[in-house]
């Protein structure tokens, strides 16, 4: 059969029902341009029957008929806005079941269907939770992850008021999304998080404790690297009260680096006293032990050791009050060579019965001892 291309929306309806596959995928494959070009109405009988006729396209095993149905109804969407509202209910669940679908490009297409029906608010809240709920137990990995993802976007489309009456089962989802089986279904999860976070900071706050560490510091290391993924916004540029806290405590952190710095020289001499308290007490808690002759002797400070005569306590002055015997020295301090030699002095000396032994001195640096 000749493909003949349709002019506006009523053609486009007439030829959907043909069985030939080509034509159906160049029927769809024009009818996407068609929409997508803002010149061309989109005024027709009944526009539920094209709803109708694409359905089929959508839901069929013809993967490429079924990506172009989904960016027929993405046009759409574009193009009527809120007026969509009445077909949400009828798509919906389709588009969800082509979440899973094997092939990422379907897939896509499905999640920006999504997205373009929370941003254009052809969906409420409650409706398109309610069945992404159910979906989290999915078996597929691939709808688990594709959904976590959508929970990315709803955080970022909708406001806060339009999301509190689910968010005990919008924690519930992250919950089990953070705790899922794979890897990306975690990840988008995690992002999803943050997100959730700028609308029940108290909630998110709440489901964080309640987290093993080694999954707090997963969730801390996927806020750090948010502002890099791909569709995106960064926490940090829209959470103004969690950047106020970082700069707040930056500050703190730089005052008490500088009190630290500015103290460490009394803090330093602290402890030089400490440490000169402490020796002193040491040295005063130990007993002196009595000088030995020699020490008494050249202790004296101030006193030339070259002038015996100028000290009371010299050798000659003690061997000459106690012993009766002349002082060798010479008033001029030095010694006669010929009584240096002279030992008969030590004999003269009674000797001490203790067992010490005595020094006699006979100069200022030299002694004998018995």
């Amino acid at each position: 059969m000749a493909y003949h291309k349709p002019t506006d929306i009523d053609g486009f309806i007439t030829q959907m029902a043909k069985a030939d596959m080509r034509i159906k995928a160049l029927l769809a494959e024009d009818l996407v341009l068609y929409l997508n070009d803002s010149e061309n109405s989109i005024e027709c009988v009944d526009l539920g029957l094209l709803v109708d006729g694409l359905i089929p396209w959508m839901i069929g095993s013809h993967f490429k008929i079924a990506q172009r149905a989904l960016e027929a109804f993405t046009e759409l969407i574009v193009r009527l806005g809120q007026d969509f509202n009445a077909y949400t209910s009828t798509i919906l669940p389709h588009v969800l079941d082509r979440l899973g679908d094997s092939r990422d490009t379907v897939r896509e297409k499905a999640q920006l269907l999504l997205h373009k029906l929370m941003e254009c608010r052809c969906v409420s809240p409650q409706s398109l939770l309610d069945k992404l709920t159910n979906l989290m137990q999915s078996k597929s990995k691939d709808i688990r992850s594709t959904l976590s993802e959508v929970m990315v976007l709803l955080f970022e489309e909708w406001p806060t008021k339009a999301l509190e009456k689910n968010c005990i089962l919008l924690r519930d989802a992250l919950r089990k999304g953070i705790a899922d089986a794979d890897s990306d279904a975690r990840k988008h999860s995690r992002c999803a998080f943050w997100n959730f976070r700028r609308h029940f900071p108290e909630i998110a706050d709440s489901l964080y404790g309640s987290l093993d560490p080694a999954t707090q510091r997963t969730l801390e290391k996927e806020r750090d690297s948010i502002g890099t993924n791909a569709g995106l916004r960064s926490i940090s540029a829209v959470d103004t009260a969690a950047a106020q806290r970082a700069r707040a405590r930056a500050q703190y952190s730089s005052m008490a680096r500088m009190k630290i710095s500015s103290g460490s020289a009394s803090l330093q001499g602290q402890y030089a006293q400490q440490a000169r308290a402490k020796k002193i007490s040491a040295v005063s808690a130990t007993p002196q032990q009595p000088p030995t002759p020699e020490r008494r002797i050249r202790s004296r400070s101030g006193v030339s050791q070259s002038q015996p005569t100028s000290r009371s306590t010299s050798p000659s002055n003690k061997l000459r009050d106690n012993f009766g015997i002349p002082s060798i020295y010479k008033q001029t301090g030095t010694i006669p060579k010929e009584n240096i030699r002279n030992t008969s002095l030590i004999s003269k000396l009674p000797r001490n019965e203790s067992n010490e032994r005595n020094a006699i001195w006979i100069t200022p640096s030299k002694c004998l001892w018995h």
